[in-house]
């Protein structure tokens, strides 16, 4: 390697971050030989050094994890593929407009994080993400989820609040691993029966929604502790939640004053400084 590409490697490994931001700069007329000495296109170099928690000593194909926030990042690199051990990828306030579909492959990946963004669409090969446990698009412009997401089955946390979702597939209630699930600030008008099927659930937030009523299955939760229904609209409380023995708190501030709750349930209702 020429002393010249020795400094320009020095550079984009530094810890002073002026001397980085210039060996990107730099590094846009070497990508032939930076390809050469590194394996890989400068382009997913780039990406690795966006990585908050980047060792540059670490072999690519060891690389677990990987952290980026508030990037002009717009896309993912196409030799992302290249990361085979990644298990863990958080994107913070990285404005991509579409789902960067070169995620999809990542077959190991088990924590996935696309939150504030600007994604409108979930795409239906999220399926091939079989190994995935948890899932946040949170704070984005979801408008529908995808039936296939109840093909992800070792889901166990998910996360969409602060979307535009107005209902959810049935099959959301395949998602058979599911602990805790994120619907707050949607546009949620009811939820299907089949969320009732959400055997091992304990936490479930659907504040600040327009839900009107409850389907009776929600009675199935037998694992359920924490049930937010904040800021929606709902008429009554089904009796049927009081099959569900699990339960510690159910919180409803900011529903009509005349909502129908159960004595069954008047003990573990939180009203907060009171209806609407």
């Amino acid at each position: 390697m020429t002393k010249e590409l020795q400094n320009l490697v020095s550079l984009l490994k530094s810890p002073i971050r002026e001397n980085k931001d210039l060996g990107i700069i730099l590094a846009q007329n070497y990508n032939k030989e930076l390809k050469e000495h590194f394996g890989y296109e400068i382009e997913l170099f780039l990406f690795l050094r966006m990585n908050l928690e980047w060792n540059s000593e670490i072999p690519i194909h060891k690389i677990e994890k990987i952290k980026i926030e508030k990037s002009i990042l717009t896309s993912v690199p196409t030799h992302i593929f290249l990361l085979e051990n990644l298990t863990w990828l958080s994107f913070v306030s990285v404005q991509f407009k579409i789902f960067p579909t070169e995620i999809l492959q990542l077959p190991h990946l088990k924590t996935l994080c696309l939150s504030n963004s600007e994604i409108k669409v979930l795409p239906s090969k999220i399926r091939k993400l079989q190994e995935l446990e948890i899932l946040n698009i949170g704070v984005n412009k979801l408008r529908h989820l995808p039936k296939e997401i109840g093909d992800l089955k070792q889901l166990c946390i998910l996360t969409l609040g602060y979307n535009q979702l107005k209902s959810l597939p049935t099959e959301i209630g395949d998602l058979q691993k599911l602990i805790h699930l994120v619907l707050n600030n949607n546009k949620l008008k009811s939820l299907p029966k089949e969320i009732g099927n959400l055997q091992r659930l304990t936490q479930l937030e659907l504040n600040d929604n327009q839900l009107k009523s409850l389907p009776i299955e929600i009675g199935n939760l037998q694992c359920l502790k924490y049930l937010d229904l904040r800021n929606n609209q709902l008429q009554s409380l089904p009796t049927e939640l009081a099959q569900i023995k699990t339960l510690e708190k159910i919180l409803i501030e900011g529903n009509p004053k005349n909502i129908i709750i159960p004595n069954e349930l008047l003990h573990i209702i939180d009203i907060g400084n009171g209806l609407v």
